[in-house]
């Protein structure tokens, strides 16, 4: 296509995430244009980038003469520049985090029961404390009559054998790891579509370590540029109760 002389200002540079561009500037008449463009991906030399390709241009109306119009064609150093600018239909990206949160004590995989509980003796029978007292984990060995796991004293006839080990502290914490699940793609539908796991269990295409039931917390579908966005929490929940919470349907799965 025939092409005035560029403008004072041409070319001019610039850059983003795709790569180098360079934007030849051009003042056409209207007459004389008439809609010629060069195809997407047309080669030509540029004095600093060497071989670039055509991307996208922009025609802009003379203010001044409207008989003329502002040409500008913009070339890029790389043939896949647009696709390097957005994102494209599968592209994904996992983020793991951990937070803690507070558990009873009784949780705790280590639990015994003397850390939280004073044990008494029925003073009628038991004046000993026990072999089992630091071991015991349940109530097991405390049915009340001779032996009683309790927090505060029972009252007349119990006398204290063993003082908790941890008074004061009921809770600890607990570690929770979650994973931010990002996707893109350019059917609404297919992202709308995650909208269905939610409250549901489903394993992350990543687990970063952690084995065992994980569950959708929520979902979220934005705009992002060429793509819609989606954006699924996941939770480990190991373990989860099936009566509670159902496994997400095997077509709503993403691909790993």
């Amino acid at each position: 296509m025939a092409l005035p002389s560029q403008l004072r200002d041409s070319p001019e540079y610039g850059g983003s995430r795709g790569g180098e561009t360079v934007t030849y500037k051009y003042r056409h008449t209207k007459a004389a244009w008439k809609g010629d463009l060069p195809e997407y991906n047309a080669t030509r030399m540029d004095g600093n980038l060497g071989t670039v390709y055509f991307q996208s241009w922009v025609v802009r109306p003379d203010e001044n003469e409207d008989d003329y119009i502002y040409l500008d064609l913009t070339y890029s150093d790389s043939p896949d520049y647009i696709g390097r600018q957005g994102k494209e239909d599968n592209d994904d990206l996992y983020l793991p985090s951990s937070t803690t949160f507070e558990k009873p004590l009784e949780k705790s995989p280590n639990y015994l029961m003397c850390w939280n509980y004073n044990l008494y003796g029925n003073e009628e029978y038991e004046k000993v404390v026990p072999g089992w007292a630091s071991s015991a984990k349940t109530e097991v060995n405390a049915d009340g009559s001779h032996y009683k796991w309790a927090k505060e004293s029972p009252g007349d006839g119990w006398l204290l054998l063993k003082a908790r080990t941890k008074p004061g502290i009921e809770n600890f914490l607990a570690p929770t790891v979650s994973v931010r699940y990002m996707f893109w793609h350019a059917t609404k539908a297919i992202v709308e579509a995650k909208l269905q796991t939610v409250a549901k269990l489903k394993t992350p295409g990543e687990t970063f370590g952690y084995s065992g039931d994980w569950l959708v917390t929520g979902v979220q579908v934005d705009e992002d540029g060429n793509r819609y966005r989606g954006t699924v929490e996941y939770l480990f929940a190991e373990p989860a109760d099936p009566d509670l919470y159902e496994a997400a349907a095997e077509e709503e799965e993403e691909e790993e």
